[in-house]
């Protein structure tokens, strides 16, 4: 999916570099990047707010600013033709990522990506999970998944069948694809996928980490704590003509990923 951004590399590094690396590269990395104007502290709950703020700026102030250099991160250039790709090991089933490049958090079409990731493969009842794996039996399981961090990202389906049903799966999921035109969504399935995702990012503000953890990660992907106000409006403005738009502007046969 990603040939230049730095999303393809794995987050934890690849072990080979690991190893050759030394104490004072660790060091240097973290006096580096792990200074004051890089940090954000985010403190949630029952506090005193004047007594709190007293206590971080007594805790930070003798830790100097130092030269920091923002790191220059590439944009993926678009893709214009399909791609696929093959690795074997031994595993007992067939697993498929089925995907396509999409959008930033910030885009406005990344609350319309969710919303149809819940309509199509999120529970028993989504269409995708319903048609692959209840009805043709050509899956164990099917579902669809909206990746939208800082940069664009994915929307995918992530399917596992048995190996012998490969060319099967595909190919039902190719006819699902197809089917959207000529079945609509309806305004039934739009409610369901809202409710289902507000009910999820709701439960993530039931404890106090949860809340830190939501001002925190809207800081840092679109520098603003509240963002999350502004993306559950966008949710809730969803409507059915959207669904079908973003299906035409991001699923496009061409950028599919497989």
């Amino acid at each position: 999916a990603y040939r230049v951004h730095p999303y393809r590399h794995p987050v934890i590094g690849y072990e080979d570099l690991l190893r050759t690396m030394s104490r004072e590269d660790l060091l240097a990395y973290y006096h580096q990047r792990y200074v004051p104007q890089n940090m954000t502290v985010v403190i949630v709950g029952d506090i005193d707010i004047a007594r709190t703020e007293k206590m971080v700026r007594e805790t930070f102030s003798t830790w100097p600013r130092k030269r920091w250099a923002p790191m220059f991160v590439p944009a993926e250039p678009p893709q214009t033709a399909p791609r696929h790709a093959r690795e074997t090991r031994p595993v007992q089933l067939t697993r498929i990522r089925w995907a396509y490049p999409s959008v930033a958090l910030t885009d406005p079409d990344a609350a319309v990506l969710d919303v149809l990731s819940f309509v199509l493969g999120r529970g028993r009842s989504a269409r995708v999970f319903k048609d692959l794996v209840e009805e043709k039996q050509v899956a164990v399981n099917a579902e669809a998944w909206s990746y939208t961090p800082a940069d664009p990202g994915l929307f995918a389906f992530s399917l596992t069948c048995q190996p012998d049903q490969e060319a099967k799966l595909l190919e039902a999921l190719q006819s699902q694809i197809n089917s959207w035109k000529s079945l609509p969504f309806t305004q039934e399935e739009l409610d369901r996928a809202k409710r289902q995702l507000l009910i999820q990012e709701l439960n993530n503000l039931l404890t106090v980490d949860g809340q830190a953890t939501y001002y925190g990660m809207n800081y840092f992907y679109t520098g603003s704590p509240t963002f999350g106000e502004q993306y559950l409006e966008q949710v809730e403005s969803v409507t059915l003509a959207d669904l079908n738009r973003v299906i035409d502007t991001w699923l496009l046969p061409e950028r599919r990923i497989l």
